[in-house]
């Protein structure tokens, strides 16, 4: 088995989000989505890839309908989120997966491929991005995720916030 086949079988399956940080070039660590954030990230064998990561405090709709949302209610929702599925490939001489991005709530992303460094601890993962730009400034993004289960029928446990 090749060293991008290692890679690639050790990512596939289901991961919770940990924690979403930022790390701007002056050194400052912020949280953009507060501290309470959940993700889910699937990698299939067949290497496809979904990422979400949602803020925890993103506003209830007050009317109920998510066609009938206000401007802000709407506005809200869309930056306490990001959302993208597509394909996937590894180097693991490089260090990095890349997310070939087919569709994203941020339609600018579609047709992009996203450059993530990945850094394995058993059923640890860590991605951070390379230099990107997020609220005007150039940050590095670093993602922590636990690893629910190697088996995709299992993302229902992705769901589940632990307290």
């Amino acid at each position: 088995m090749s060293a991008g086949e290692r890679l690639t079988e050790a990512l596939v399956g289901t991961w919770r989000l940990q924690s979403f940080e930022v790390r701007s070039d002056d050194g400052t660590v912020t949280r953009p989505f507060g501290e309470e954030v959940f993700g889910a990230l699937i990698y299939t064998a067949e290497a496809a890839v979904s990422a979400q990561v949602m803020r925890g405090d993103r506003p209830y709709v007050a009317a109920g309908d998510p066609q009938a949302c206000t401007p802000d209610e709407a506005f809200a929702s869309f930056r306490g989120c990001v959302s993208y599925y597509g394909a996937f490939e590894t180097d693991p001489e490089g260090g990095y997966v890349v997310h070939h991005i087919r569709r994203s709530l941020f339609r600018n992303w579609e047709g992009q491929a996203h450059k993530r460094f990945v850094r394995l601890d058993g059923e640890q993962l860590t991605l951070s991005t390379p230099p990107t730009l997020f609220g005007g400034t150039s940050i590095v993004g670093v993602l922590q995720w636990q690893k629910v289960s190697n088996r995709l029928e299992c993302i229902i446990a992705a769901s589940q916030e632990s307290s």
